[in-house]
């Protein structure tokens, strides 16, 4: 054998020639196996057909059983309508050769006629047979119920039969072949032959082959084997009457006349065949649905059942049972892999001993109040969200559970716990309820957790009738932080500044950060707040005010404060933080690093402000600003150099307004830049009506906001008046307070230079209140010095602000810098600055800020035009 195989290896074998030779086969095979199906069919149609002919009855040859319409049904019910070929050849070559037997003396053609006619009509019966049984019962009926079996019965013998002995016997009676008097009693036995050879033989058939095979092959028993003895006793039966009545069969036959009784006789035997055919199928049938329906509810039972195990076994949840004393009956993987515990060791043990024994905090747990011990008591369903099961090895891991009632009919039997380890969402959820009340830089409340305690403290505070404090902290100048040291700098300084307050914190004192670079304490049972408060803010301030060192930089911290007393400044929590951060504010405005408290003044100035702010943005609409002009006189000539140019908001509301109360609040709403273009247009387009022809050019001093410096198209817009307005650069001096050039230096030397080289010039107002102004004094292009008034207000009496008038003078003019002196009233005044040199003076002891019409018609202008 290996040599061989060796030899085949060697060889090459062509494997592909192999699978053809196969295919060939297997090709050959399919298209013999309908021929061969169709001769086989036609042949066992024409041998059972020759023996139903033995029991042909005089004077025709129909026969009261007819057993190829059974067999040929059947078929066909089987393989389809593709067979009907053999039942027309087999039904064809039976008649011919019966025919050929019996009618020697017949023309040649009459046996091909006949054997045509019949084998046509029964072609035609068996495919309507199988027509009406696929449209009603359906081929593949297994023939079970009741009314299946008799609604076949009938379509296929009594109905279905009508075709053949109802064709046949009209083309026998067209043909001459049949006498009249011969049709009815020929066509009557043939449809009865037809009729019980299907059903008799059509479900034998079945039977033997139909499918599916376990069904129909068990009913050999029950059905075929008792119909068969039956079939063959009365097939006995029959030849005996036969062979006895055979001289009676002879005569009638000659005599063309029929025996009546004999044949009802035959035909009563065949057809309690059929009756008995019937009867055995629907009795099988009913035991059959027994067997299914008991079938399938087992199998629904076990299927039900190995579902609940399955469950049961692949649930993540831990599930346990308990019978009515409290004692453990079964636990699935789950529970004891989450418990600890084997099933076996926990079967009959009490679980409330074991498993919810104690609370959390080791406090007992008593059986009567655990709602497990009331599920089995009393069949209560309970679902508990937040509890402790204790495991094995003595820790404990919090569980949400339910317990259900197990009964039986209205008894209960015990009680079922379906739970879960929660321990993980429990540990989330307070992750999550640290992130929503607490900041995360500081790890102080939020503002959530602030709202949250304050809303706590007030209710407790109105219950005891007593009083709390709510302080509003705010860094003062964090923005300069965060953008000269960066922001990462800055949330450090947040940090040490929040630690360092929190340290000053007493047990009873809540510390929260609201956001930012804002904080606030809440402080209870509050008693004297210069005792309860006031010493815990000055301790606040005085450890602030030590510098910070932040990498290496020191960092100046400043802090204003604002507080709002309950139920002083309110009774409800949005009242009292609304009044504490107006306070706030108003602390910064005292001038910043200290605090103050909210009363009613304070209440009456914020109001003002919010409503200035309102009123504010519809002021231009209204045409409500205008602009008024002071002279500036030169000291030696005491005649006009210039004018400044002053704006005024007269207010329906609130009568004229200084531009000290609305700038400022014009710079934090944003309305500065919409106020300041109108007050540079105006200006320059009033001094070219009126000065443009002077004698003398006039300087147009114009106050400028640092704001409005630092927007990004202030240039543009600046440029835009000068062409406009046709004004010359020369002639207009834009004047910059010192403290608001201080805010951001270098950015504004900047813009300074590119204005400066416009021909624009400047000077420095209000000089000498900001301690960084000598820094930045040789950098910045400015022309004019503006002494400030308070220094000038007191110059005759003060000779510390006498000494401080003078050094500024001579440090101007060392600086090629000139100087102008605001706020001169009296002669003294004017006399003594003009003594230390100063070129340029304003105030009350010249002129008062007058209108456009007032200023033409002064007589320090009108002598000059």
């Amino acid at each position: 054998m290996n040599h061989f195989v060796m030899s085949i290896l060697k060889n090459k074998f062509d494997y592909s020639k192999l699978t053809d030779s196969f295919s060939f086969i297997k090709k050959i095979y399919y298209y013999l196996d309908y021929p061969i199906s169709v001769l086989f069919v036609a042949i066992l149609y024409a041998i059972t057909g020759y023996i139903g002919l033995k029991f042909a009855i005089p004077p025709g040859y129909a026969t009261p059983i007819w057993i190829p319409s059974g067999i040929a049904l059947g078929i066909a019910m089987i393989y389809g309508i593709r067979i009907l070929p053999a039942i027309f050849l087999g039904s064809w070559a039976t008649n011919f050769l019966i025919t050929m037997r019996f009618n020697m003396d017949l023309q040649t053609s009459i046996p091909y006629d006949i054997a045509l006619i019949i084998g046509i009509g029964a072609t035609l019966q068996t495919l309507f047979a199988w027509y009406l049984i696929k449209k009603t019962v359906g081929l593949n009926n297994q023939l079970i119920k009741p009314n299946d079996i008799l609604l076949f019965a009938l379509l296929s013998g009594p109905l279905g039969s009508l075709i053949n002995s109802t064709w046949s016997n009209t083309g026998l009676l067209l043909l001459g072949l049949m006498p009249l008097n011969h049709y009815f009693i020929n066509w009557q036995t043939w449809w009865i032959g037809d009729c019980i050879g299907v059903l008799i033989f059509t479900p034998s058939v079945l039977i033997l082959f139909g499918n599916p095979k376990k069904m129909w092959r068990q009913r050999i028993v029950p059905i075929l084997f008792p119909l068969s003895i039956v079939f063959i006793g009365v097939t006995i039966l029959y030849s005996i009457i036969l062979k006895n009545n055979q001289a009676t069969l002879t005569v009638i036959s000659s005599s063309d006349h029929f025996s009546w009784q004999l044949w009802l006789m035959l035909v009563s035997i065949l057809l309690f065949c059929v009756l008995v055919n019937i009867v055995l199928f629907i009795i099988n049938g009913q035991k059959m649905l027994v067997q299914q329906e008991a079938h399938l509810h087992i199998k629904a039972l076990k299927d039900e059942e190995y579902k609940n195990l399955l469950i049961l076994q692949s649930a993540g949840e831990g599930i346990y049972g308990i019978d009515t004393e409290g004692k453990l009956t079964f636990m699935n993987p789950a529970a004891e892999r989450m418990l600890g515990y084997q099933e076996k060791d926990f079967i009959g043990r009490s679980t409330h001993e074991i498993l919810h024994h104690s609370h959390a905090d080791g406090s007992i747990y008593p059986k009567e109040n655990c709602p497990i011990d009331n599920t089995y008591r009393y069949g209560k369903i309970s679902h508990v969200t937040n509890e402790t099961f204790w495991r094995k090895n003595g820790s404990y891991f919090w569980v949400e559970y339910t317990s259900s009632p197990i009964k039986d009919g209205n008894k209960i039997k015990g009680a079922v716990v379906v739970f879960n380890d929660i321990t993980q969402r429990r540990e989330f959820e307070a992750e999550l309820q640290h992130m929503a009340y607490y900041d995360l830089l500081t790890e102080l409340p939020n503002r959530a957790g602030f709202l949250k305690h304050l809303y706590a403290a007030v209710v407790k505070a109105k219950v005891n009738k007593t009083r709390l404090a709510v302080c509003f902290i705010d860094i003062d100048n964090f923005k300069q932080i965060n953008d000269n040291l960066g922001h990462t700098i800055g949330d450090r300084v947040l940090s040490i500044t929040a630690k360092l307050i929190k340290s000053l914190m007493r047990s009873s004192d809540s510390f929260s950060r609201l956001g930012g670079d804002e904080f606030a304490i809440v402080i209870e049972n509050v008693i004297h707040p210069e005792i309860d408060i006031c010493p815990l803010l000055d301790s606040i301030f005085y450890l602030l005010n030590q510098s910070i060192y932040v990498n290496g930089d020191e960092v100046n911290i400043s802090i204003s404060i604002g507080v709002a007393l309950f139920p002083d400044a309110g009774e409800e929590t949005e009242e009292l933080i609304k009044n504490a951060d107006i306070a706030m504010y108003h602390a910064k405005e005292l001038g910043k690093g200290t605090y103050a408290f909210f009363d009613n003044i304070i209440y009456k100035m914020i109001h003002r402000r919010h409503q200035m702010d309102r009123y504010m943005r519809q002021a231009l609409l209204r045409q409500q600003f205008s602009m008024k002009y002071q002279l500036l006189i030169d000291a030696r000539s005491r005649q006009p150099v210039g004018l400044e140019a002053l704006v005024r908001w007269e207010s329906e509301e609130f009568g004229e307004i200084s531009p000290e109360e609305f700038i400022p609040i014009a710079e934090k709403n944003g309305m500065i830049q919409q106020i300041g273009e109108w007050v540079l247009r105006k200006s320059c387009s009033d001094y070219q009506k009126v000065f443009s022809a002077y004698d003398h050019p006039l300087l147009l001093s114009v106050n400028i906001s640092v704001t409005q410096l630092e927007n990004a198209n202030f240039i543009e817009v600046l440029k835009n008046i000068v062409a406009d307005t046709k004004i010359s650069t020369s002639n207009l001096l834009l004047e910059l307070t010192e403290t608001a050039l201080m805010r951001n230096p270098d950015n504004a030397l900047k813009i300074m230079v590119q204005l400066k080289n416009f021909g624009v010039h400047f000077a420095l107002d209000d000089f000498g209140v900001s301690y960084s102004s000598m820094k930045y004094l040789k950098k910045l292009p400015i022309s004019v010095l503006k002494i400030d008034q308070e220094f000038v207000r007191d110059i005759i009496t003060n000779h510390p602000d006498a000494e401080i008038v003078n050094a500024t003078i001579q440090l101007a003019h060392s600086m090629g810098l000139r100087i102008i002196a605001e706020g001169v009233e009296t002669q003294q005044q004017f006399e003594m600055l003009k003594k230390m040199g100063c070129e340029y003076v304003q105030g009350f002891y010249f002129t008062k800020p007058l209108s456009l019409e007032e200023l033409v018609h002064h007589p320090m202008i009108k002598a000059r035009v």
